[in-house]
Order: C-alpha cells, then structure tokens, then sequence
C-alpha cells in the first residue's frame, strides 16, 4: 500500500490478522471516505488505528516476519496474460468436480501454440469436467495442478479485469499480478499432479 504521508523512520510491524479483520470491518460500518491513521505505542508494543471517531487498539506479535521475497519467483518459462472473468467463469465449470477431489485439485494444461488453458478435474466416482478459456501466452508449455479454492479465493479479491500468470515447473509456485499495479504479488502453492 503506498502511504498519503510519509512516517517519521521505518518501521517493521506484525500485526495479528484479527486486528487487520477488525479495522476492515469498522471501515465497512463507519463509511466514511477519511485516511486511517496508524500510531506505533513502542513502550508497550502496540498499535493504535484510528478510523474517524473510532480507536482500535492491538498488541502486536513479537518477532520478525520471514523473509517471503525468497520465495517469490524472480522468472518464468510461461507467462499467461489472462481476463480475471474468464479465469472465474472456467473455475466454476470445474469446481463442480475439484470440490470433490481431495485439496479441490484441478490441472491447468496451458498451451502457448493454441493461446488456451484448459482447466480439468477428475474424480474417479462422479467423472470429469474441463474447461478451456483465451489468453496471450508466452513461453512453454506447461501442465500445472492448484487447489481450486486457493485460485477461486485470489480471483474473487482481484479488483483489476486483466491479470497475468507466472510459472517455471510443475513444483515451483504460480505467482499472479495484475497488469496496471506492479506492487501487487500473490503466490500459489502448486500440487502435485
């Protein structure tokens, strides 16, 4: 998030999820179009927001985060390039299988040749269901499964309607993007196919 002013130094934080959750939620209730004001009470560990009248209080978690920009892949052998609609409406079709599959697994084949992805899940009991959506595709091609909850989880909390995806391998981490903001990063985990 890029701050309206700038704060007095750096300061490295971690603030417990419920606290996060809270202040969203008293944003949401209040409406008001103002700033949220962040204060750090370091004698005592705490972080104060405060949202027009409302003050809201956390202790916070003692500790470092860890260092996660190791993890974010830094290339790709295929970049997809993709409408978040279309990504949406191909996971509804297969999530009516993956739902059923153990971890919602669903395979993406994405072929650069044809400019499509194919979405598929498959569970021995009920059958198979596939799916296939455009993009502009670029590097090789690649077999790739995710847990369809984490996809769907991402994509409905994606604003932007044009989204790129990244990957090297069938083990190494899909990282999303969205095309017009480049401070946004999100990471899935694949599975194994």
């Amino acid at each position: 998030m890029k701050l309206e002013s700038s704060a007095e130094k750096d300061v490295n934080m971690l603030v417990p999820v419920k606290a996060l959750l809270e202040i969203s939620h008293i944003v949401t209730e209040v409406g008001e179009d103002e700033n949220i004001e962040i204060f750090l009470i370091e004698d005592r560990n705490q972080v104060l927001f405060r949202y027009s009248d409302v003050d809201l209080v956390s202790r916070l978690i003692d500790g470092q985060f860890p260092e996660y920009r190791q993890i974010i892949p830094t290339g790709y052998k295929t970049l997809c390039k993709v409408s978040k609609s279309d990504f949406l409406n191909s996971l509804k079709v297969t999530n009516i299988i993956a739902k059923s599959v153990l971890g919602n697994k669903l395979i993406l084949d994405i072929d650069p040749k044809s400019n499509k992805i194919t979405m598929s899940a498959t569970q021995t009991d009920l059958g198979s269901n596939k799916s296939t959506f455009e993009g502009n595709i670029d590097g090789d091609m690649l077999k790739i499964a995710f847990s369809s909850r984490l996809l769907t989880d991402i994509l409905n909390h994606i604003d932007s309607e044009d989204i790129t995806f990244e990957c090297s391998e069938t083990v190494k981490p899909g990282v999303f993007k969205i095309v017009d903001d480049p401070d946004f990063v999100h990471l899935v985990m694949p599975m194994m196919l």
